[in-house]
């Protein structure tokens, strides 16, 4: 399942952006974070032993962050970087938090649903993830959740037909990998999706997390809704403040004048 979720997603991006090579945009290494994300399912699988899981997790999500803010660093930081737009060396530690929690969540709830409804629902978060990162003026990146969508499409389809428990556990490293990603370089390669647009789109998947021992015992039609509301609510918001940010109408601020003026005009010539 991992193997086919990474190869899905390459396919489908390929067949949007074509390869143009890693020296090129940084939306090509969204490829590596899918590939990262299957070596990883597999090195987890490899024991139940949950230090395992866990340094597996912390490595690969710091190793992400590092791959995608590396043109922005300081040229201090490991001897990389970019040296224009150099960011804070604090928005590494973060990023890697993001991806860590995002991934942990998700793994959570991969463990404990049985059926279509998760894949449904990340179906859901990565077309919504998709829209934020468009909203922010990357149409490139945006266009990408297409086929992240379709690969948990795929997955959906199949929970419809074999719904088990843990359908979704090997696929979770490669769309934590990939989803948290297309956000990131939505936030910091574009001008108009901001942190908060972020914490919300993780907030979704977390607050699941959370709250998921408490919907076993509701009636499965309230259930269902109220999964519906805590992801949804979190993602439109995100999409919607993007959105926003994105129609505005600049702000115009009146620059002083550089011409000198002209001559006052004299009607009568002197007479």
């Amino acid at each position: 399942m991992a193997a086919g979720v990474a190869g899905g997603y390459g396919v489908g991006q390929l067949g949007i952006v074509g390869w143009q090579g890693f020296d090129g945009d940084i939306t090509h290494w969204l490829l590596v974070l899918a590939l990262m994300g299957a070596l990883s399912a597999a090195l987890e699988n490899l024991s139940d032993h949950r230090a395992l899981r866990w340094t597996v997790r912390v490595v690969a999500s710091f190793a992400a962050s590092w791959l995608l803010l590396r043109p922005l660093l300081p040229p201090q930081l490991l001897g990389l970087g970019g040296v224009s737009n150099a960011i804070s060396p604090v928005a590494w530690p973060v990023l890697s938090l993001i991806f860590v929690s995002v991934w942990s969540a998700l793994h959570r709830l991969a463990m404990r649903d049985t059926g279509r409804l998760l894949p449904g629902l990340l179906v859901l978060l990565a077309l919504s993830g998709g829209a934020t990162v468009l909203f922010a003026g990357n149409a490139t990146t945006g266009a990408l959740s297409g086929p992240l969508a379709a690969t948990l499409g795929a997955i959906f389809v199949i929970a419809v037909f074999r719904p088990r428990v843990g359908l979704l556990r090997p696929a979770v490293p490669t769309i934590a990998l990939v989803m948290v990603g297309q956000w990131s370089i939505g936030h910091f390669y574009t001008d108009h999706l901001s942190l908060v647009s972020i914490a919300l789109l993780a907030g979704g998947p977390i607050l699941l997390a959370l709250a998921a021992p408490i919907f076993p015992p509701m009636r499965r039609v309230l259930a269902v809704v109220l999964q519906l509301s805590m992801l949804a609510l979190p993602a439109g918001a995100a999409a919607g403040i993007a959105a926003m940010s994105y129609f505005s109408p600049p702000s115009t601020t009146a620059s002083p004048s550089t011409t000198p003026p002209l001559p006052k005009s004299d009607d009568d010539y002197g007479y």
